[in-house]
């Protein structure tokens, strides 16, 4: 096993892999888990995040929870001893990975999402007090600011990201 620290050359240690381990306790969505289904490696992971979106359990990984520390140690020795099972859940993997992750993509759809929250009716007519004092208004913005956290928000008439 070599542990190399940070690396620009990713791919070098994940073609030489033959399985992909990621025990986070607290996660979004890992980028690293993402690359390595890209690069067709079967993955034992924690269900942390949404790491559960990423690996398919049974199909293209096997999750483990958070918490118990021993299913992950076991599914890859359960991986280690079935090479047929690894390559099939590397192909699913790289085949899930092609169909909902690729980049432009997630930008795309991530895009699409802002844009179908800012059809969304947000006046403070109609709301409560509380509602109201929560969509409070971001400078910058030139149409509806679509508040997606407190501070963030999109400008509907630029389709830009605006911060308070």
């Amino acid at each position: 096993m070599e542990l190399p620290g940070f690396t620009n050359d990713v791919q070098r240690y994940l073609s030489s892999a033959h399985i992909f381990l990621q025990t986070s306790a607290d996660e979004g969505l890992a980028y690293s888990v993402l690359e390595a289904l890209a690069a067709g490696l079967p993955v034992v992971a924690t269900r942390a995040g949404a790491t559960d979106e990423a690996v398919e359990h049974r199909i293209s990984g096997l999750l483990a929870e958070v918490d118990d520390e021993d299913s992950p140690a076991d599914a890859l020795s359960f991986l280690a001893a079935r090479p047929e099972l690894r390559q099939e859940f590397g192909r699913r993997g790289a085949d899930h990975h092609q169909a909902r992750f690729l980049f432009d993509d997630m930008i795309l759809n991530t895009m699409n999402a802002y844009t179908e929250l800012c059809r969304i009716d947000l006046s403070p007519e109609g709301h409560s007090s509380a509602d109201a004092k929560s969509r409070a208004t971001i400078s910058g913005a030139s149409g509806t600011c679509v508040p997606l956290r407190k501070g963030l928000g999109v400008d509907s008439d630029k389709g830009r990201l605006l911060q308070q």
